[in-house]
């Protein structure tokens, strides 16, 4: 890396807060936490709500914050309200123009918010960027180098152009968590996360919807697959279901009407699942 562009990293004026929600990831969150020591981007802070763990997540979170005093670190403990309270107060918490989520047993990639960063500086019309993510176990192995096309399916040519986005976000949601960079005034245009499963499929129709996206082909963070994520019991099926069913209602009027079409057959699926479930 040349000394001109370590230099930009290290003047810039765009503060970054790292949003993390904890939830009882003991086992993951300092190597969370350390991947962000590899971060070229200097002028960050780390902004931290855990939401009622009961393991020891807390304690390792306040010790590494005393090794790594250097780095604004703020901890805010709650009890237990759920993700979406969770991230519309880590929302309320920052002061960074810019904000990135980390889940808190994911990693960041090296450099990715530098890289993140200047792709919406030179976006000016976008205010969220996500990129790719390495898969990995919970062992720290890479298990997939690409969570879009390798662990959900989708095709990474279908995320640079906005109608492409559009026409795959609605027809084979494949973008990974947690590899969310956005200016922090985007919430004042579609307000904060409600209170649903799976906030993220209302959060990409929305954004995407109205234009507001854009993606940065590299990975940007690794994305740990383990026996705690969501899976894919009848309760959480149903609960996504009614999801779907949710967002398309609550994002069609951001999109034009070849896209509606589409919306409103996929709502229809949703419906007539939704009947099924209660049926059997």
């Amino acid at each position: 890396m040349s000394n001109n562009i370590f230099q930009k990293m290290k003047n810039a004026d765009d503060l970054v807060t790292i949003c993390i929600p904890s939830y009882n990831h003991a086992s993951f969150i300092k190597n969370c936490l350390d991947s962000i020591l590899q971060e070229s981007y200097r002028n960050i802070e780390i902004d931290i709500v855990d939401d009622g763990s009961s393991d020891s997540s807390v304690e390792i979170i306040k010790n590494w914050q005393q090794t790594n005093y250097d780095i604004k670190l703020r901890l805010e403990v709650q009890e237990n309200r759920g993700l979406n309270f969770t991230l519309n107060r880590l929302v309320q918490n920052a002061n960074g123009k810019y904000i990135c989520f980390l889940a808190s047993d994911d990693a960041l990639y090296s450099n990715s918010i530098y890289k993140r960063v200047e792709l919406l500086k030179k976006s000016p019309n976008k205010l969220v960027v996500i990129g790719d993510s390495k898969v990995i176990n919970r062992n720290n192995s890479i298990v997939h180098q690409s969570a879009i096309e390798d662990l959900y399916g989708g095709q990474k040519s279908n995320y640079l152009s906005d109608d492409k986005l559009k026409y795959s976000v609605i027809n084979e949601f494949s973008v990974p968590g947690s590899n969310l960079l956005v200016e922090k005034r985007l919430y004042d245009v579609i307000g904060p996360y409600p209170p649903i499963f799976a906030e993220d499929i209302n959060f990409y129709l929305r954004v995407i919807g109205l234009g507001l996206l854009v993606f940065l082909d590299e990975p940007v963070n690794y994305y740990r697959v383990h026996e705690n994520n969501t899976g894919g019991n009848i309760k959480h099926k149903k609960e996504l279901n009614k999801t779907f069913i949710y967002s398309y209602l609550n994002n069609m009027q951001y999109f034009e009407w070849k896209y509606k079409l589409i919306l409103i057959r996929k709502l229809l699926s949703r419906i007539l699942q939704r009947i099924k479930f209660y049926i059997h």
